[in-house]
């Protein structure tokens, strides 16, 4: 990417920023207030554009199975249906993304610095993985076996996602449920379900964080990704 490139990407990344942070910042003094925690607009945007995708997903399955599969809604000729592919897709890469992001934004509050603009811009100059592995620093054993997991699967589906022969295979099937023979989706889907269990046990983990010192409000055990998980992103 040209240089000039990569400088226009940072500023609009922390002028979207500046927009989210709004609140945090001094007009007068043009600092950041030492707020501390999550950027609740921010993580709710991100968490309704996961939403939008998961939306959008079920749509274009609506489209495969309620029209003549040679045609689309305006009568013009389109491509077989890929919906394994998606399936595959939304359930992999696209989750891990939206997990690594989560992290970025959970960053400050495990820190316990301000949430602030520089930041936020170092955290999203990482890909998602990256985003996500920098727990490896603050979970216990226990939860680094989870982690170490998902980061084998997501290796697993970046080879499979590469592999012309095996997004063919997938898009063959037309229901999750029944697969047929084809070996190719079974494998993908038992490796979702695998990557689903082990964040599923990252996120709700009540193992503190390593050097953890302090506690969310009303919680009476130090910081845990459980906790963050039950604040932030349920209410």
């Amino acid at each position: 990417m040209p240089i000039i490139d990569i400088v226009s990407h940072s500023i609009t990344v922390a002028s979207i920023l500046n927009r989210y942070l709004h609140d945090y910042q001094n007009e007068e003094e043009k600092s950041t207030l030492h707020k501390k925690g999550v950027p609740r607009f921010l993580l709710n945007d991100v968490v309704r554009y996961w939403r939008t995708i998961a939306v959008d997903y079920q749509a274009k399955r609506w489209d495969e199975v309620s029209l003549p599969e040679e045609f689309s809604d305006d009568g013009t000729e389109f491509d077989s249906p890929k919906w394994g592919l998606r399936y595959v897709k939304l359930r992999s890469s696209r989750k891990l993304a939206f997990a690594g992001t989560i992290i970025s934004l959970f960053i400050p509050c495990i820190l316990d610095v301000p949430v602030e603009t520089e930041l936020l811009c170092e955290q999203f100059k990482m890909p998602p993985l990256a985003r996500l592995a920098q727990l490896e620093q603050f979970v216990c054993e226990e939860d680094k076996v989870h982690l170490r997991r998902s980061f084998e699967i997501a290796d697993e589906f970046a080879g499979l996602l590469n592999d012309s022969e095996f997004r063919s295979e997938v898009c063959k099937v037309q229901h999750p449920r029944n697969p047929g023979s084809n070996d190719a989706f079974r494998r993908a889907r038992a490796l979702t379900q695998e990557l689903e269990i082990c964040l599923e046990r990252l996120f709700c983990s009540k193992n503190p964080f390593l050097g953890a010192s302090t506690k969310l409000d009303g919680d009476e055990d130090l910081l845990t990704l459980s906790g963050l998980t039950r604040r932030y992103l349920l209410f």
